[in-house]
């Protein structure tokens, strides 16, 4: 019986204020991730424009192949999407607390 949620749990779980407070939470995060990316596409057209022309050559050489290629580039260019996306957001800030 060591798996089995306690009485505080299973309510803790079913508590309908608590899920909907959760939801909000999801959602705030959604809609603030969302305005970011935005954010960083209009300060940086240029570099969006050229990330976008490398995405789609790489994906379409991918697809050559018969799509085996997509292995390989998909984990690749999305992990490098991530790093240039943390970049383009997250530098900006760390020069700013720097200069404070």
């Amino acid at each position: 019986f060591k798996n089995d949620p306690s009485p505080l749990q299973a309510v803790a779980t079913v508590n309908p204020v608590r899920n909907a407070q959760n939801r909000m939470r999801i959602g705030f995060i959604a809609v603030t991730a969302g305005l970011t990316s935005i954010r960083a596409c209009l300060g940086s057209p240029m570099t969006l424009g050229l990330w976008a022309a490398t995405l789609v050559t790489l994906v379409l050489l991918a697809m050559v192949p018969g799509f085996l290629g997509l292995i390989v580039i998909g984990p690749w260019l999305g992990h490098a999407t991530w790093h240039a996306y943390r970049d383009v957001v997250i530098s900006p800030v760390i020069e700013r607390d720097e200069k404070n």
